[in-house]
């Protein structure tokens, strides 16, 4: 049972904490998340040898997990969102010449891409409420056009008379920049949605579903 499962769990904390001298959760978590590293480090050097060595790809793609990972708790604890950490490290590390793979490791880094918006995507979908849905449909509609279409205008009047570009290629740039990022919007509102807030009204229901029409409307036409 849950209530078992947590005892369990204080337990073992409680073990672990007398241990190794840890008396804060946060420290548990950090030691635990080290040592699961390292484990794993250990169990890909048996496995591939060089390519988890400082100079190796796979070591490069560890380091920036890890990174993240720690860069998203900090920032948590200044009450901002975890991603805004992850994504300084990645353009630290990107920008100083660290994270540079090549090979096999570049297909395996798009598919986890893929992979990842696929979970988010499929989160955002069980997070709606059918109901809610119903009653917003038309809205939904009206908030999923109406901005995308505006944006992308309104960036290829800018970039065409400012920037020179053609007209074509101005209503590219608007459709790539007028995109909504699932990453961004769906983790913020589940989060929001668990603790209550806007449920009466659907407004997760609405800015979700919202923002997966707006991402289908803007990549269909980019990719026309």
């Amino acid at each position: 049972s849950p209530e078992v499962s947590n005892t369990r769990g204080n337990w073992l904390e409680s073990q672990v904490a007398e241990t190794c001298g840890c008396s804060n959760s946060w420290t548990l978590q950090v030691v635990g998340v080290l040592v699961f590293v390292v484990l794993v480090w250990a169990l890909l050097y048996s496995l591939v040898h060089h390519e988890v060595t400082p100079r190796g790809d796979l070591f490069k793609i560890l380091v920036l997990v890890l990174l993240a990972f720690l860069a998203g708790r900090l920032v948590a604890l200044i009450r901002l969102p975890p991603l805004l950490g992850m994504l300084i490290t990645g353009i630290i590390l990107r920008t100083s010449g660290f994270y540079q793979i090549s090979g096999v490791y570049t297909h395996i880094v798009i598919t986890l891409r893929e992979i990842a918006l696929s979970v988010i995507l499929i989160k955002a979908g069980l997070g709606l409420d059918p109901v809610a849905l119903y009653k917003l449909s038309l809205v939904v509609i009206r908030l999923a056009i109406c901005p995308c279409i505006a944006e992308a205008v309104g960036a290829a009047v800018v970039s065409h008379f400012i920037l020179g570009y053609p007209w074509l290629w101005g209503l590219l740039l608007g459709f790539l920049l007028s995109a909504v990022s699932p990453a961004v919007v769906v983790p913020v509102l589940l989060s929001l949605q668990e603790r209550g807030y806007g449920e009466s009204k659907g407004i997760a229901t609405l800015v979700i579903a919202a923002s997966s029409m707006d991402d289908v409307l803007a990549i269909s036409i980019y990719g026309i």
